[in-house]
């Protein structure tokens, strides 16, 4: 039962303004995942960030904050070769994107508009910010598409 309706919710052109609004609620207040507790002491962290300044530079280019498992996994790659001495900097797409994988034919309220306009205000603001605030919090290094200079709708 709980499937189904599950499943009819996913289906609602009607609910899908709510399911977006439950998005950003959630990427506000903990879908993304606080990994500051596994890079204690605090000290040595920062130290590591410190060191992994001159490292060998990798990047992740996911590009998608809203896609809660995958942006943890992100940063605890990112973590993991700041520990091992490499300058990691991760992308995000910063509302640039004419659109992304994030953009769901169930998450567009209106699917003419989102053919003329890109995606709806809702969706990315759950995806950009939250994201990215996680990355600084943990002190990783995060660029913006826009000021990258990469094409897109700015």
């Amino acid at each position: 039962m709980k499937e189904r309706w599950r499943a009819a919710v996913r289906r609602s052109r009607a609910l899908t303004r709510a399911r977006l609004l439950r998005f950003n609620w959630l990427a506000r207040t903990g879908a993304h995942q606080d990994f500051s507790a596994f890079l204690r002491p605090e000290a040595e962290w920062r130290a590591a960030l410190e060191a992994a300044r001159d490292g060998e530079r990798v990047l992740i280019a996911t590009n998608t904050g809203g896609h809660f498992a995958l942006t943890g996994i992100d940063r605890l790659l990112a973590a993991a070769l700041t520990l091992r001495g490499a300058a990691v900097t991760s992308v995000l797409c910063d509302e640039t994107l004419p659109a992304c994988q994030m953009c769901e034919y169930a998450l567009t309220p209106d699917v003419g508009a989102f053919a003329r306009k890109g995606p709806d205000g809702l969706l990315c603001g759950y995806c950009y910010g939250p994201a990215a605030s996680r990355l600084a919090a943990l002190g990783l290094a995060g660029v913006r598409r826009a000021r990258a200079g990469w094409p897109g709708r700015h």
